[in-house]
């Protein structure tokens, strides 16, 4: 799962017309955000410059949101 399907899904969660499309580009993102990978495609995106700024709020939430789970959430 790399960056390009990231992009494809965040497209279609936000972009597409058809309610079923978005319904299931939340999911797809809900469960990738659960996978080990996405430390390493999150850090990518942010480092790519060509990344829209949207996709990389995204990456870096999904960030925080692995570091809090890891920390056993003690910060905020």
């Amino acid at each position: 799962m790399g960056a390009e399907q990231l992009a494809a899904a965040f497209r279609a969660l936000f972009h597409s017309d058809d309610q079923a499309t978005k319904v299931e580009a939340n999911r797809w993102l809900d469960a990738w955000q659960q996978t080990p990978g996405a430390w390493s495609v999150s850090d990518s995106v942010l480092h790519d410059t060509a990344s829209s700024q949207d996709l990389q709020q995204f990456c870096a939430q999904t960030l925080k949101t692995k570091v809090r789970a890891r920390s056993g959430g003690a910060w905020g």
